[in-house]
């Protein structure tokens, strides 16, 4: 899942750094799928959110739960100086009177999002609407309005593109997990297993 709040790059380089012999196929879809495709043997190792998921689900998967970041607002303009600008609050029904760039409706985050809205009432400014996580992060690099993301890509979104983020509050989001199946473990998935399992409060 795109707007999950982990940035899955420095797991990925750890791995290939203890196993540089296996090689890594990412994809990026939406939570319903994912779990689709783990159930039919398609993917390994799912990052999504523990929510829409059903029991036959929970009995064949284990979900290793991440740490939880709350929803930021990316700005286009600059980053300041102030180093506590990212602590800054923003309440989502500010965001009526902005130029927003949002991920498509069939991705499970967008959901969120328009819960929040129907919550505030009023009208939203829905600019541009995409799958992808990079255009929506380019997009508003290039000043075409602002996007809602996960804690996770907010502090990414900081350090790589310079870019500004607030806090945005009144949002409800599901929680991020990392999942995988409870029996045909291969010795690979064991090995990536165990590195998210030494930050992750593990739950059957």
């Amino acid at each position: 899942m795109p707007q999950s709040s982990v940035d899955i790059m420095p797991i990925i380089k750890h791995f290939t750094e203890l196993h540089p012999d296996i090689s890594i196929k990412l994809l990026v879809t939406t939570n319903e799928k994912l779990i689709e495709q783990l159930t039919l043997h398609q993917v390994d190792i799912g990052l999504g959110f523990d929510e829409n998921i059903t029991e036959s689900s929970r009995r064949q998967f284990d979900f290793y739960p991440q740490p939880s970041h709350p929803l930021a607002v990316l700005s286009p303009q600059a980053l300041t100086l102030n180093p506590e600008v990212f602590q800054q609050a923003m309440r989502f029904s500010e965001l009526q009177s902005l130029p927003l760039i949002l991920l498509s409706q069939n991705m499970q985050f967008r959901q969120y999002i328009d819960n929040a809205m129907e919550k505030a009432g009023g009208s939203f400014n829905i600019v541009l609407e995409t799958d992808s996580l990079f255009h929506l992060v380019s997009a508003i690099k290039q000043g075409l309005g602002y996007g809602i993301v996960s804690g996770g890509i907010a502090m990414s979104a900081k350090q790589l593109h310079n870019l500004q983020a607030q806090t945005l509050l009144d949002v409800e989001s599901g929680d991020t997990v990392f999942m995988t199946r409870k029996y045909s473990v291969s010795v690979a998935m064991k090995a990536f297993i165990g590195l998210i399992a030494t930050s992750s409060c593990h739950y059957d």
